[in-house]
């Protein structure tokens, strides 16, 4: 009992560098076998930790790539782990795929596109590239194009109804 105490003692941190991470790590693991409470603040680290790791093995020419390095950073933060190098280097290949995301070629609209879909993709791209700590100014064009886009489409829309009431309105 007095041992249990003892490691959840140790447990209570404080917990902020990225040294402290393997300790944390390591410390966890034993938590079981010493019958000892984690913390809720330290609890989801090293899944986080190692969801980055993994982001860093997957290839980066890889389909999953970006999707994995996007959740590893949003595990990361979600816990509040302090900035690891994994976490750098995570970030900055995210920051590679989210700028090729944002490119004019890849944001265009697509043959046989629905509209919504469209608008929804846009957005889904500014907030990933968000996520992926792409530059404010590309997240915001992204977002503008988005905006521009729906007032477009918007205003052919009202145009069109206009037209079908005056139709409509010829049978009267």
């Amino acid at each position: 009992k007095e041992a249990t105490a003892a490691f959840e003692a140790a447990l209570q941190g404080p917990f902020d560098s990225a040294s402290d991470v393997a300790f944390v790590e390591s410390a966890i693991g034993d938590a079981d076998r010493a019958h000892a409470r984690v913390p809720g603040a330290i609890a989801g680290w090293p899944r986080a930790a190692k969801l980055l790791r993994a982001a860093l093995a997957t290839p980066s020419d890889s389909a999953s790539a970006y999707p994995q390095l996007l959740e590893a950073l949003r595990a990361a933060e979600s816990v509040g782990l302090p900035r690891l190098p994994e976490t750098e280097e995570v970030e900055a290949r995210a920051q590679q795929f989210a700028t090729t995301g944002l490119s004019a070629a890849s944001l265009a609209r697509r043959p046989n596109e629905h509209f919504p879909a469209f608008v929804e993709r846009l957005l889904a791209a500014a907030g990933e590239a968000e996520v992926a700590g792409a530059s404010a100014a590309e997240v915001e064009a992204v977002r503008l194009q988005a905006r521009q886009s729906a007032g477009t489409e918007l205003s052919a829309l009202a145009s069109d109804l206009s037209d079908v009431k005056a139709v409509a309105g010829a049978f009267d």
